[in-house]
């Protein structure tokens, strides 16, 4: 309703003009400076779940979802990797040949999904053929196991799509990662042990990666568990693998960031290792109680949960000592399995929310929190259908608009004028 007031004339006589308040024009916005630093933090909220910076609050959030929703997702895409260590006894610190050759006929009974051999086996003419038969035996079931290659000038190890981005020097933060002998081959194994590595002066983390004097990358036996079980994905695999001709190559920024297509980043420390907090123990057995439940096997002794530890688990044959370095890899198996959206696609959905909070700074007050609304419900829904499927939805740049509209929506200075 427009309002009017009286202007007396200037003559000093009676007669007045009836005329309307100039009209406000009343735009509810708050100060330009302050919308566009809410934009850019709307711009940098996808960068922050991309690093992973996140996950500690996704773990936690994942921890306490129904259970069935939890329980679908694990059959339907592995999202809890299952690792059980079998502690060898090394003696003069390499695995006996005939201890692997028995352990590995044991487990051959029991169809583990991956075996792997983190020790050096020694050289035992006697054992030998029987241990060659009993991998040939494995190998032809259909269990893959792995060995990792002797640190000489005849060591082959297989190599690893990797994309190396070095920055400038005056941002690089350096790396010294340690050079192996020996080179790199299109063989579909071939790895090394990271223990082997105590005599080169690296003892500390989860070691995955190392060089030959050409340069080139070699992944330790851990890299293999990540990126054969872990990540779910045979991303170690030789040059001639059919799987790898379909695979996204990794990226490794600056040496210390290493990006998985469509999983967490990893961060790593200049000499190519993970630091990662104390994780809860894997599922473990010592030699010999293992051959004394294999032996009740075969005599119809042995109960359900002892076939239940090692069916379908990836087995490692190594030293109790390894116990430590096999929690932090089931740990980061669970954040990895968790696939994520194309980087493509969480930038766009980033503009989309930048185009929704602008729109709403130029609406209505009613108008912009009825858009942040049902952004935050359509963000809940994608989550639930996300999650279902065993994917995590780039969640932190929608919630991150929805309250920086409302908050714009308490901020905003309104005009002390009159509307029309």
């Amino acid at each position: 309703m427009a309002l009017y007031y009286l202007k007396e004339s200037d003559d000093g006589g009676a007669s007045v003009a009836i005329l309307p308040l100039p009209a406000v024009n009343h735009t509810d916005t708050i100060l330009p400076g302050l919308r566009t630093a809410f934009a850019a933090i709307i711009l940098l909220s996808p960068f922050v779940q991309l690093l992973g910076l996140t996950w500690p609050l996704e773990e936690h959030l994942l921890q306490i979802l129904p259970s069935t929703l939890i329980t679908k997702v694990h059959q339907g895409e592995n999202l809890d990797p299952k690792i059980a260590l079998l502690e060898m006894t090394p003696v003069e610190g390499d695995f006996p040949a005939l201890d692997v050759a028995m352990t590995l006929r044991g487990l051959g009974k029991l169809h583990p999904a991956w075996i792997l051999i983190a020790g050096k086996v020694t050289s035992d003419k006697e054992s030998e053929q029987l241990l060659l038969g009993v991998l040939a035996t494995l190998r032809a079931e259909g269990i893959d196991v792995t060995q990792s290659q002797d640190l000489s000038e005849a060591a082959r190890y297989h190599s690893i799509p990797l994309c190396r981005y070095d920055p400038p020097n005056f941002f690089h933060l350096g790396t010294h990662w340690v050079t192996l002998p020996g080179s790199i081959s299109n063989r579909q194994q071939g790895c090394f042990l990271p223990s082997a590595l105590n005599s080169l002066g690296t003892t500390q983390g989860l070691h995955l990666f190392a060089k030959t004097a050409q340069g080139e990358v070699v992944g330790s036996t851990w890299w293999d568990v990540i990126s054969k079980e872990v990540a779910g994905r045979e991303i170690g695999a030789g040059i001639d693998s059919p799987s790898l001709k379909k695979q996204d190559p990794l990226w490794l920024l600056g040496g210390r960031l290493l990006l998985i297509p469509k999983r967490s980043p990893l961060f790593l420390t200049a000499d190519g290792s993970l630091r990662t907090k104390a994780a809860s123990p894997v599922i473990s057995s010592s030699l010999e109680d293992f051959l004394l439940n294999a032996e009740q096997k075969e005599r119809g002794e042995a109960t359900s949960s002892y076939d239940s530890a090692w069916n379908d688990a990836l087995v490692i044959l190594g030293k109790k000592s390894d116990q430590p370095f096999l929690s932090t890899l089931q740990k980061l198996g669970s954040q990895l399995a968790w696939k994520h959206l194309l980087w493509s696609t969480q930038i766009l959905l980033c503009m989309a929310c930048i185009g929704l909070f602008l729109t709403g700074q130029y609406c209505k007050r009613i108008t912009s929190q009825i858009i942040a609304l049902f952004l935050m419900l359509g963000t809940l829904t994608a989550i639930a259908v996300t999650l279902s499927h065993g994917i995590l939805f780039p969640w932190l740049t929608p919630v991150v608009t929805t309250l920086l509209l409302m908050i714009s929506g308490l901020l905003r200075k309104r005009d002390s004028g009159l509307v029309t």
